[in-house]
């Protein structure tokens, strides 16, 4: 019995001195629900720029403590959250700079459009996402960052 304790002992002061990661939401809007499921109502939202600290991941979600939902912390979908603060851009004007690219309608979501080389977007936020590639919000849609410059 006594080895069961010390074990749970560990486990907890293992767990309790576990640091939680900042990442920061970079949709308009993200869901805060109460288990990692579509399947259950929505009990809150976070916003572009919003900072979260996430406890730990269970497939494409984080689990907060921190964010409250009710009495319990809250789960949202991680393939909106970037370790990367996001700005907002004041409408500047982007040239791109590749034959081909594709818009979308999220970061490394589905094609809406292409667009080539010379096309003048208008951007509106940039954000990084999961995987640190920097994307640009334009007012057309989501494009990398590496295929715009300044214009």
């Amino acid at each position: 019995m006594k080895k069961v304790i010390a074990v749970l002992a560990a486990c907890m002061m293992l767990f309790s001195s576990a640091k939680a990661d900042t990442y920061y939401c970079y949709a308009d809007e993200v869901n805060i629900r109460k288990t990692a499921s579509t399947k259950y109502d929505r009990l809150g939202y976070m916003f572009f720029g919003q900072p979260i600290e996430v406890d730990y991941f269970k497939g494409d979600w984080a689990y907060s403590s921190t964010i409250r939902t009710e009495e319990v912390g809250g789960w949202v979908y991680a393939l909106w959250l970037s370790p990367y603060e996001p700005e907002l851009v004041d409408n500047e004007k982007y040239v791109v700079n590749s034959r081909r690219v594709n818009v979308r309608e999220a970061p490394n979501g589905r094609q809406i459009k292409r667009v080539g080389e010379g096309h003048v977007m208008t951007v509106i936020k940039l954000a990084a996402d999961n995987k640190g590639e920097w994307w640009a919000k334009t007012t057309e849609g989501w494009i990398m960052l590496k295929f715009l410059d300044k214009e």
